[in-house]
């Protein structure tokens, strides 16, 4: 599995997050979990999503986070964990009696009243700063003046150190809040015999400047306040400062540390050549752990530190892939073309950008693909060992047989041996099974699209590619139902809504929740149906998925007019024809089931316009899905209407369709179920009865 997400950047996040994932839970399953962060304000998008996933995913165990931070958290993460019942504890200012007890307890002798209220006064309710203002008076017992800030105070504390002491925590300071011995000697540049470091390290513990962490064989020491840190930073000259970030980064490189720390450093110390640089691997670096704020802010800071080729080429492909997963076409292809111009075609981050470039057009239809799809195939040479062409092709057949550019894949597919090469096992593979799954949906082979996805299943299941598999589950669960094998398709679909809400795939788990609700609606479970539905419709709205909304509206409609609430049952078919850019299937589907409730209220004359309307769209614009529903409405508003001679016609029609539609169905039990345990099937196979 480590191999193959190597060579997949979505399928390593999806390991990352599914092994934290799994460690959460270990921790878990031994007792209550309390996670606790400082500074959160601070914190990395990466980081911040990992533990959303974690309180999202553990509802059945004991976890809790403690975070602390300061208050501009509201503004650098206004909607931090918004969706999980975030509990804000807002800390006041101490009041005047607490700060009081708390002066008497530091001072530990009375203080004139006089000094009692101008420390009380200046502190005003800040415990920290009254700790700060005692402590300044302890090492000038003779100095009445107070600094008017607290970090003049804590300047002036420093100022007060000893040469080494305050050399060794100016040095710490670079590094940020927390920092090791090892790494400040590096910036002083002493060894033992030269630099006091213990004796240093025990004065300023003593007086609580800092605090040590961690065993003793790999210590680590702290800043005790972030304004601690921040004065002994100020304290040093512009250069002093620049240098000092300047080793810290060359410290921090050969350390091995975190690329966006090694880079920032750089940037800092004004090494612009070699920030850019680490800028660019850090966004490499976060796009692989699926951070895709953090890969296109790292990478618009390695631009901006005029990052040259052959660097820039290779953040171009990273950007692209970011801009393509994040949905943003233009911004996708913009930096796929420029990527594609950096490095000659064939070679490996050559094939990244390309697939990257053939998948947005073929998202958004752009003419460019054709061009781009010639190339690909003079390009490809069939011995070569590059994962990456493997994996461009492979990706391009699969969003083609999505987008029903079945053209494109099928000359792709052409070049592809019957045996398929190692480099396409796992992940790729799956993809084009699944692809294929709903091909064969498209052309109505019910059977054959089970085996495909089936397949597909087979395949992430053992790759570990979690969201492949979470959106092929929802399509099992889709053609089971179709099918009329309900039960299976619950299970397939409930599992799909588990696996998408422990990975925080919002659009899978409401798919699933509209499938599984369509699915109660078939056998009668009304109660089920409508949470399902109404779930799923409250997701879509925040999602923005109007078609969906429409779905879920009108098996809802359904729902209401089976309890004999045909008043609600209109309010929400209306609704649901109310809302902007609705495709036509869910805008027949709606329709049809406004027949129904006509049909219910005596309202034959509106129903057999609405029966007829939903009728053309299948006839008129080619929609294959909710064909027999359709059919059972047309018929039997026409029935109502008194043509007779029209209702045999459309129910002999119906009947063709509903004969062809099984006969591509090859497993008789499954034959068996789509013509029998469907509710509108068997409906129509009982009026046919009935007309014959």
């Amino acid at each position: 599995q480590l191999r193959a997400a190597r060579a997949d950047r979505q399928l390593m996040a999806d390991r990352m997050l599914e092994n934290w994932l799994a460690f959460v839970d270990a921790l878990g399953e031994r007792g209550h979990t309390l996670l606790c962060i400082e500074d959160l304000h601070w914190a990395d998008p990466a980081s911040i999503r990992f533990i959303d996933a974690a309180v999202r995913s553990s509802r059945e165990r004991s976890l809790m986070v403690l975070a602390l931070a300061r208050p501009e958290v509201r503004e650098t993460l206004p909607q931090l964990w918004a969706e999980r019942g975030l509990l804000h504890l807002h800390l006041p200012k101490l009041s005047p009696r607490a700060c009081k007890r708390l002066l008497e307890s530091l001072a530990g002798a009375p203080l004139e009243p006089a000094l009692q209220a101008a420390l009380l006064a200046r502190a005003d309710g800040n415990p920290f700063f009254l700790e700060e203002l005692v402590r300044g008076l302890a090492t000038r017992p003779h100095d009445t003046g107070l600094p008017e800030t607290i970090l003049g105070l804590v300047q002036a504390r420093l100022d007060a150190l000893g040469e080494e002491p305050k050399l060794l925590i100016q040095a710490a300071s670079i590094f940020g809040q927390s920092f090791r011995l090892v790494a400040v000697s590096t910036l002083i540049g002493h060894d033992n015999a030269q630099f006091a470091y213990e004796s240093a390290l025990s004065q300023l513990c003593e007086r609580e400047m800092i605090v040590a962490l961690g065993a003793p064989r790999n210590q680590e020491y702290a800043f005790r306040h972030a304004i601690l840190r921040e004065a002994a930073y100020l304290l040093q000259a512009d250069e002093d400062r620049a240098l000092g970030h300047r080793l810290a980064a060359a410290w921090l490189e050969q350390a091995s540390e975190s690329p966006a720390l090694v880079a920032d450093h750089y940037e800092r110390g004004g090494a612009r050549a070699s920030a850019r640089q680490w800028w660019a691997r850090a966004a490499a670096q976060a796009f692989e752990v699926g951070s895709l704020d953090d890969a296109l802010r790292f990478g618009a800071r390695a631009v901006a530190c005029g990052l040259l080729e052959p660097e820039f080429g290779k953040l171009a492909v990273v950007l692209a892939e970011a801009r393509s997963y994040g949905y943003d076409d233009l911004g996708a292809s913009t930096w796929a073309e420029r990527a594609r111009e950096s490095f000659p075609a064939g070679t490996a981050e050559w094939w990244r950008a390309t697939q990257v470039g053939a998948n947005v057009h073929l998202r958004s239809g752009a003419p460019e693909l054709d061009a781009l799809v010639e190339e690909m195939i003079e390009q490809f040479a069939p011995s070569s060992a590059l994962p990456e062409q493997a994996v461009a092709i492979m990706y391009t057949i699969s969003e083609s047989l999505r987008v029903m550019r079945d053209d494109v894949a099928e000359r792709l597919l052409a070049l592809l041996p019957k045996q398929l090469p190692e480099a396409l096992a796992g992940r790729p593979e799956g993809c084009l099974a699944a692809a294929r799954a709903r091909k064969a949906f498209r052309t109505g082979n019910l059977s054959e699209a089970l085996r495909f996805a089936s397949d597909a299943l087979d395949v992430f299941r053992k790759a570990g590619a979690v969201r492949d598999l979470c959106d092929t589950l929802n399509l099992r669960g889709y053609l089971l139902h179709e099918l009329g094998a309900y039960t299976d398709a619950e299970t397939a679909l409930l599992e799909a809504i588990q696996l998408g809400t422990r990975i925080g795939s919002a659009n899978d788990v409401h798919y699933g929740q509209l499938n599984l609700g369509s699915s109660y609606v078939r056998h009668a479970r009304y109660d089920d149906a409508e949470r399902a539905l109404m779930a799923a419709w409250e997701g879509y709205q925040k999602l923005n998925v109007v078609s969906f909304q429409a779905e879920a509206l009108g098996h809802l409609a359904k729902v209401h007019c089976a309890r004999g609430d045909l008043g609600r049952a209109r309010q929400t078919a209306e609704r649901a024809l109310q809302l902007d850019s609705l495709d036509a299937a869910p805008t027949a589907l709606v329709l049809a089931r406004l027949a129904t409730i006509d049909l219910a209220a005596g309202l034959t004359g509106d129903a057999l316009e609405h029966a007829s309307r939903a009728q053309s769209f299948v006839r008129e614009q080619g929609v294959t899905e909710f064909v027999g529903l359709i059919a059972v409405s047309h018929v039997e508003s026409l029935e109502a209407a008194g043509s007779h001679a029209s209702a045999r016609e459309a129910l002999a029609d119906a009947g063709r369709w509903l004969e062809a539609q099984a006969a591509k169905i090859d497993d008789p039990a499954l034959r068996r179920s789509f013509l029998a345990q469907v509710p509108e099937h068997a409906h129509l196979r009982r009026l046919a009865a009935v007309s014959a």
